[in-house]
């Protein structure tokens, strides 16, 4: 009696091993899925965390122009400032792409030397993502609040 002759060879795959094979390669296309969803995710959070740079930075420029011109603007009294909202929008086609708030907090700088006080201002911008409606929008993987911090002072360039 030969291999082939065998009544309980199935010539080819059995069920059992297509069974096996069909499982393997489900678990395989749920893990890719996965990595697509959350590499997805991560190209929309850089793109959220650089449009909120830009729009701190966008501010802290505005704000550094104002001090140059007027250090004793209401901007620079010691407390919390704002809010503006700016909208961040795609060069090629206008559409929004995202909202932020930004306040901006301004404090004293002091000086551990007795008497001697310092003409300069800590301002600290702080970014949050808003929603169309203005309520926040933040959602992890998705965006993020940014704060930045700076020192004004004689001679801020």
């Amino acid at each position: 009696m030969t291999g082939s002759d065998r009544t309980g060879d199935c010539g080819g795959f059995c069920l059992a091993e297509l069974l096996l094979a069909f499982g393997l390669l489900t678990f395989g296309l749920l893990a890719v899925g996965q990595l697509l969803a959350v590499t997805a995710a991560l190209g929309c959070l850089d793109r959220s965390k650089g449009t909120a740079a830009i729009a701190a930075r966008s501010t802290m420029e505005s704000l550094s122009d104002l001090y140059r011109r007027n250090p004793s603007d209401g901007a620079f009294a010691p407390g919390v400032h704002g809010p503006r909202t700016i909208g961040i929008r795609d060069p090629w086609s206008g559409a929004a792409l995202n909202l932020y708030r930004i306040t901006w907090e301004t404090d004293a700088v002091g000086d551990p030397r007795p008497g001697i006080h310092v003409r300069a201002r800590r301002v600290t911008v702080h970014v949050v993502p808003i929603g169309e409606g203005g309520e926040v929008n933040i959602r992890p993987m998705f965006n993020q609040s940014l704060d930045l911090t700076t020192v004004f002072g004689p001679g801020t360039p």
